[in-house]
């Protein structure tokens, strides 16, 4: 009997070390996870020369504008920035997902919850206002 409770201890002791080692695990890849995900920049450039740089979770870190897109209306280069800011923030949320999965392991539910923090949907862009002006004015 008692070397049946002496493996039993035994058994439980080395559940605890392993839990100990598994927890020291996913600390030390949670530490590493971190550590890229704050490095994380991505930028994207529209065709009219918008370029925009954001950091892991999106926050705009460098706005440029080439003389091209400064002749665009207002209303257009507007939407051509934020058009941009969505296409850097889809890169840079998918590097700081695939980051944060190899720093802590795959699973449906982390990878949920991962996309929903660092690649959430964009709300839709709104079409600039038509203009008022409608053709030509013709004098008669």
């Amino acid at each position: 009997m008692s070397d049946d409770i002496d493996a039993q201890v035994e058994s439980r002791v080395s559940e605890v070390w392993q839990g100990v080692y598994d927890a020291e695990h996913r600390a030390e890849g949670a530490r590493r996870a971190a550590t890229v995900i704050e490095e994380i920049r991505e930028s994207a450039e529209s065709a009219t020369g918008v370029w925009v740089e954001v950091d892991s979770v999106g926050r705009v870190a460098g706005l440029r504008f080439s003389p091209s897109a400064l002749t665009l209306s207002p209303d257009r280069l507007a939407a051509e920035v934020l058009d941009t800011i969505v296409r850097a923030r889809q890169l840079a949320g998918r590097k700081a997902v695939d980051a944060a999965l190899d720093g802590f392991g795959a699973s449906d539910a982390l990878l949920g919850r991962l996309e929903s923090v660092y690649m959430p949907k964009p709300p839709p862009v709104p079409e600039p206002p038509a203009s008022p002006y409608r053709g030509p004015i013709l004098f008669s």
